[in-house]
């Protein structure tokens, strides 16, 4: 931007570069948040695809108006996104609490009496999101995993450290959720 603005060469080229800077901050931060179930519920990640979408749609406008002289408003709000895409991507990576895992048939259906204070968005057995809360500022998610050739349930934590924030899961009622044995269980 600042070889751009110096210079004053190549104004064909300063909107479609923005475009693809644009581009390839919302690839990095797709890549990011697909690799966790639930981290689009997170309150860091929905700020950050607010942040790529605005800017996605002040390049847009300035393009589609043909507001050319307002490329440079353009490329510092795109690269106004890298601080936010930084802080969000390195807070997934940071959230490195442990699961809770435990056995499940996937035939079974999950019940929402089991997890009172959960948005439970399917009671079905999959692999992706089942239930969600917010406690304390920390996302709980709960969806189904394969270890082995295993169903299991898993409950994760978007939580800094080394052990499992239990507060967040302290009204689950663990024996509702006992009720269905997995294969591994009655193997055991």
């Amino acid at each position: 931007m600042l070889l751009l603005l110096v210079f004053g060469r190549y104004s064909e080229a300063r909107l479609p570069l923005a475009a693809g800077t644009w581009a390839l901050f919302v690839l990095t931060f797709f890549t990011g948040f697909s690799q966790r179930q639930g981290a689009l519920h997170d309150g860091r990640v929905l700020l950050c695809a607010t942040v790529l979408g605005s800017a996605g749609v002040f390049l847009g406008l300035v393009w589609a108006l043909d507001l050319d002289a307002w490329w440079w408003a353009v490329h510092a709000v795109v690269l106004g996104c890298v601080p936010v895409l930084f802080v969000t991507m390195n807070h997934l990576a940071s959230c490195t609490a442990p699961a809770i895992e435990r056995p499940w048939h996937a035939t079974h259906r999950l019940s929402s009496a089991a997890l009172p204070g959960w948005q439970v968005l399917t009671g079905a057995w999959t692999q992706d999101e089942m239930a969600r809360t917010h406690r304390n500022g920390v996302l709980y998610v709960l969806y189904g995993c394969i270890v082995g050739e295993y169903t299991r349930l898993r409950i994760e934590a978007f939580a800094y450290g080394s052990t499992f924030p239990f507060d967040g899961i302290a009204d689950v009622r663990w024996n509702a959720l006992k009720a269905a044995k997995s294969d591994e269980s009655e193997e055991a």
